[in-house]
């Protein structure tokens, strides 16, 4: 979702199960941006061991479009998985876990644990029993 020019929206749950929601606010690359969503199947469920896109404005093909130079990714970590991601000069990530932990250069991160990055070039990604993440490759 973008919120652009302004919105008005409301949540609701509307599957039998609870739900777990994830706001994550990224700061747009412009003012007066036209107000847009988008909904899709997300791409990999169930894959494990990679850094999956979900939505981008750096041009990655098959994601949802941002407006901002940032990338959206999800992960899944078996048993002892591990995962690199190299953050290019100046560039700062955001993690959440949402599932399990993953200790991200060796902090841990637990489901509903956030953590912010910067002066780091490298990301080491390894689960800690098994978990699941969603990181944010983000401008300076």
């Amino acid at each position: 979702m973008s919120a652009g020019t302004g919105i008005q929206h409301a949540e609701y749950n509307l599957e039998d199960a609870d739900t777990t929601l994830f706001q994550i606010w990224i700061m747009p690359n412009g003012k007066g941006l036209k107000p847009n969503w988008e909904t899709r199947t997300l791409p990999g469920v169930g894959e494990q061991g990679r850094l999956i896109p979900l939505a981008s404005g750096q041009g990655l093909p098959d994601t949802m479009p941002i407006n901002q130079d940032a990338t959206l990714y999800v992960a899944h970590l078996s048993e002892s998985g591990k995962i690199e991601h190299t953050l290019a000069p100046g560039r700062k990530a955001y993690l959440v876990g949402f599932e399990g932990a993953v200790a991200v250069n060796g902090q841990e991160l637990n489901a509903r644990d956030g953590l912010a990055v910067e002066d780091l070039d490298l990301l080491t990604l390894e689960a800690r029993g098994s978990g699941s993440l969603l990181l944010a490759d983000l401008p300076g």
